[in-house]
């Protein structure tokens, strides 16, 4: 079946799935007129945001029940009457109109729909923005786990003259997903979290598997010496 073809007063013709209808009263009759999704969100926009005070009435009319105390918002999919704290913020501050449980079981249920679809659409955002993503994810680990950042990592580097802080040699191992160099290692101790320095894979797991013990390593060292070819 031949897709019906409307034509977009800004760009151009569109087919049936790309467009939507919209009918204006006009004093000789109606007028229909046609826009794509795109029209139909810029023009949503400007309206939504040329009428605060409208769509500040609506919303309290529609969700918000006033109550003595407090104010009550009612969950547009539970309809259950629940207190503002367990809704989250939505646009132009406002709250959103489904409880925070609502909201999770529906994102949910989507993402486990459509997990081949983002998985894809992650894969080709990650290939396209790699080195963005890169640094971004690096950034972040470094304040979530070592509470240091980015500039604080590039200090020691060139402290380091961009080597391993043992065997001074620069890093070797490649990420098991992606044809790169990984970026040498934060090594801190697991005791007071202080940042020591920065390793190479390799060695950065060697103190892990020696346990961090100064004894075991002047013990392997006795030992490498005594049987030394």
């Amino acid at each position: 079946m031949n897709a019906i073809v409307k034509t977009c007063r800004k760009h151009g013709e569109l087919t049936t799935d790309k467009c939507r209808m919209r009918i204006r009263q006009r004093v000789k009759g109606d007028v229909i007129h046609y826009e794509c999704q795109q029209c139909a969100r810029d023009s949503k926009k400007i309206w939504v945001k040329n009428n605060p005070e409208k769509i500040l009435e609506q919303y309290k009319n529609r969700y918000i029940i006033r109550d003595a105390s407090q104010e009550i918002l009612k969950c547009s999919t539970c309809k259950e009457n629940k207190c503002l704290r367990y809704f989250y913020k939505s646009q132009h501050n406002f709250k959103s109109p489904r409880c925070k449980i609502c909201m999770r079981i529906s994102i949910s249920s989507y993402y486990f729909k459509n997990k081949e679809k983002y998985k894809e659409i992650n894969r080709a955002y990650n290939e396209k923005f790699r080195d963005q993503v890169r640094i971004r994810n690096h950034k972040s680990k470094l304040k979530n786990v070592y509470n240091m950042t980015l500039e604080q990592y590039s200090e020691i580097l060139i402290a380091q003259n961009n080597v391993c802080g043992i065997c001074k040699k620069p890093e070797t191992m490649k990420h098991k997903k992606f044809d790169y160099l990984k970026l040498l290692s934060v090594d801190h101790c697991h005791k007071t979290r202080k940042v020591r320095g920065l390793l190479c894979d390799k060695c950065n797991k060697a103190l892990g598997i020696f346990e961090d013990s100064v004894e075991i390593l002047e013990s392997a060292i006795k030992y490498l010496k005594k049987y030394m070819c």
